[in-house]
């Protein structure tokens, strides 16, 4: 039987404009502008389906006109949408971003006011269902004080997504519930207290969060230079193997879903750290978030 797994965070509505030629700040720069159904949760659970995993979405939603279009990317990816709710008269958010000529993110704006919404009332009669998963997927899009809540009250292993280095505080009073917790080196050195930019700061940064926060074990994503991951006992420190890059909007969000799957098949650190940076590394080749492709990473596997 597949894994259960509920993925709790937000949905957005991606709007991404991406110059042709290099990127000439204060500046009209000819490109092309899309927008794509996404958001960290959303991304994360659409990544697992395609690595096989059963997955439960629960997500505040909006009734405008994007909402007949989150509908059809769930069932697409046969994602239960059933714990989500629609509020009337509020607006999906909204996450507005730039890259440079080769996809690269330089800026983004979000509007996701309506994630106000999810707070202890929303998931208090959820909380007994939710605990059946095998695990559960919360990202820092949802409010400290809901957060702790869900991590005080649900009994299943609890995984969490940095999402950014604004965001991250809301995560720091739950870090000691948390079996696994993906950031990046920004999002890592805020909660840390110094800068993580080479091997050797993200070592010391990831034995902060375990030894001393208490996370179960931590998987530090460093762009082009990889990831370090410790669990307490280890670290692995690995690099991944040079590819085209279409795109890294979804690199992240690849790279932790597959830090779930392979706790869930209870993996070796360095066996899961690997799987992630394959993971990530597909997102990269893909024009959207979500790259179709990583399901050939479970089949191979």
């Amino acid at each position: 039987m597949p894994y259960k797994v509920t993925v709790i965070g937000a949905v957005n509505v991606d709007i991404c404009g991406k110059p042709h030629e290099r990127f000439v700040p204060k500046d009209s720069n000819v490109g092309t502008v899309s927008h794509t159904i996404g958001g960290v949760g959303f991304n994360v659970a659409r990544d697992l389906s395609l690595l096989g995993v059963e997955v439960r979405f629960a997500a505040a939603l909006g009734d405008d006109a994007y909402s007949a279009e989150i509908a059809n990317e769930a069932e697409r990816f046969s994602i239960d949408m059933t714990m989500c709710k629609m509020l009337p008269g509020e607006r999906n958010s909204v996450y507005l971003f730039v890259t440079d000529e080769r996809g690269d993110m330089l800026a983004a704006v979000n509007d996701m006011r309506i994630n106000r919404h999810l707070n202890k009332e929303f998931f208090e009669p959820l909380i007994a269902e939710i605990s059946k998963s095998d695990a559960v997927v919360i990202d820092a899009n949802l409010e400290s004080e809901t957060l702790l809540y869900l991590c005080e009250n649900i009994t299943a292993p609890i995984f969490a997504d940095a999402v950014s280095a604004n965001k991250v505080t809301r995560l720091e009073a739950c870090l000691p519930y948390l079996t696994l917790f993906k950031p990046n080196a920004i999002e890592a050195g805020v909660l840390c207290g110094f800068e993580v930019d080479d091997y050797e700061s993200a070592e010391r940064a990831a034995e902060y969060l375990v030894d001393k926060a208490g996370v179960g074990s931590v998987f530090i994503t460093m762009g082009a230079k990889g990831a370090v991951a410790y669990d307490g006992e280890s670290t692995v420190i690995k690099t991944p193997v040079p590819r085209e890059i279409v795109n890294t909007a979804g690199a992240g969000d690849a790279f932790f879903s597959c830090c779930v799957m392979a706790a869930l098949e209870k993996k070796s650190l360095e066996e899961s750290c690997a799987l992630a940076l394959r993971g990530a590394m597909c997102a990269c080749q893909g024009e959207q978030a979500v790259n179709i492709n990583l399901k050939l990473l479970s089949e191979k596997e």
